[in-house]
């Protein structure tokens, strides 16, 4: 009897342990002292009774990096509120989008060469770009800058409450029964885009990329689907326009400044008018002259 029990014990702890590896448990203790979570699983912060999740925030490693949401129904409740990707691009109020990439779940993404991406306003108080002599060759002083400046249409526009709509969207199969939490996040997230007006209602200025990537092509670049302008890189073409439009205002001055005190000897033109014939006249007339 002793050995038969023994023998169902041993049974039962080997079946319980080979059942955690397959399951793969949402949460480990390493021996190394590391923590694991389990993918497309949430660790939450915060207590509420209101939230599935029973927590405020929301973090999770998904759709190719960690992502952090704010669980419904709790206060500005939304999914990317931050994200950060696997290649180390962080998105703010949006996903870190990238492209030509498979990360480690097997997901296709694409990679464009921003690490920082902001869906709202940004605030600072400076912003230095690297701009050393020894960072840089090639230099080469602009030429012709007052002729791209007119050839560019600067603009007023408002954006669409939904500029970056479709840049989200999440394939079902990712969205599972197991993270009913994050999913109605989701849903309520789509509920309230879908009910922004179509348009927002700050005015904004600036230039349509389209149209300045013929003449600049060089500051426009492809953000995800939609196309973005580089705008400080416009500066340097501005000043060396207003420097052309300077010298040219400085060669007419001196023009004009060559002919004060000068008189123009008329008496030696040989130009002559003379009397219109017939005169009066009653309809036509005609008037010869020497040249």
């Amino acid at each position: 009897m002793k050995k038969r029990n023994l023998t169902i014990g041993l049974y039962l702890m080997f079946s319980l342990l080979t059942t955690s590896i397959i399951a793969q448990p949402a949460i480990r203790v390493r021996n190394d002292a590391h923590i694991m979570l389990n993918h497309n699983r949430s660790l939450t912060f915060g207590t509420t009774t209101a939230t599935p999740n029973n927590g405020l925030f929301s973090i999770e490693q998904w759709w190719g990096g960690l992502h952090f949401y704010k669980s419904w129904p709790t206060y500005a409740h939304g999914p990317w509120k931050m994200h950060l990707n696997d290649l180390g691009m962080l998105g703010v109020n949006m996903r870190a989008m990238t492209r030509n990439y498979t990360n480690s779940w097997g997901q296709g993404m694409n990679q464009w060469a921003c690490y920082l991406w902001v869906n709202g306003r940004a605030a600072s108080d400076g912003w230095y770009t690297y701009s050393d002599s020894s960072m840089k060759g090639s230099v080469v002083t602009l030429t012709n800058s007052l002729e791209k400046v007119l050839a560019m249409r600067p603009v007023s526009y408002v954006y669409k409450s939904r500029k970056f709509d479709g840049q989200d969207t999440i394939p079902d199969s990712l969205l599972t029964e197991a993270d009913s939490s994050k999913l109605m996040t989701f849903k309520a997230d789509n509920e309230r885009l879908n009910a922004l007006p179509e348009y927002e209602t700050i005015q904004h200025y600036g230039f349509i990329a389209q149209e300045l990537k013929r003449v600049c092509p060089t500051v426009v670049a492809e953000l995800g689907p939609t196309e973005g302008v580089n705008l400080p890189e416009i500066v340097p073409i501005l000043v060396k326009a207003i420097q052309e439009q300077q010298q040219t205002i400085q060669d007419l001055r001196q023009e004009i400044e060559n002919w004060k005190g000068k008189t123009i000897d008329t008496t030696t033109s040989k130009t002559k008018l003379f009397q219109n014939t017939p005169n009066p006249f009653d309809g036509t007339t005609t008037i010869s002259y020497i040249s």
